[in-house]
């Protein structure tokens, strides 16, 4: 993988995490609820305490288990190599949405939620961490697929 784009990839998960925390920023600034598209989809502020998909796991057993994840993805990212070029993506999707709800889980006590999609308030920063679990799937299928051929 070349250095452009490497930095086009950090450039833009970066961009990412940077527009999640300004929309966190107003979500805590800005709590009036607003509809979108109907009832399916709106603006709605809230704390989540608890854990992924609200599992009841105390914030402070969350924030212990996410330091050596967190510590895991930056090992993965820096021992990436160049012939490694679909692994970067996925991994700095899922470290950077990792480290914004990590820092809201240390200072706010939970995760600052903003849009609410049908049965849930969600983040920008769940939308990087799925995005980057899947995008390892699709990955790991396809050189699996290269492997058998």
């Amino acid at each position: 993988m070349t250095k452009k784009i490497r930095l086009g990839i950090i450039t833009s998960s970066g961009f990412l995490f940077l527009l999640d925390r300004v929309l966190k920023y107003f979500a805590l600034n800005q709590s009036t609820p607003r509809s979108i598209l109907s009832d399916m989809i709106g603006w709605q502020p809230t704390l989540n305490t608890a854990g992924v998909f609200s599992l009841p796991i105390n914030n402070f057993w969350l924030v212990i288990i996410s330091i050596p994840l967190i510590a895991l993805l930056l090992f993965w990212i820096n021992s990436i190599k160049n012939n490694n070029d679909n692994i970067l993506s996925p991994t700095v999707l899922l470290l950077l949405g990792a480290l914004s709800n990590f820092y809201d889980r240390l200072f706010y006590g939970g995760v600052v939620d903003y849009l609410y999609i049908l049965w849930g308030a969600i983040n920008l920063a769940d939308i990087l961490i799925v995005a980057g679990a899947i995008f390892y799937i699709f990955t790991f299928k396809r050189r699996d697929h290269v492997f058998k051929t």
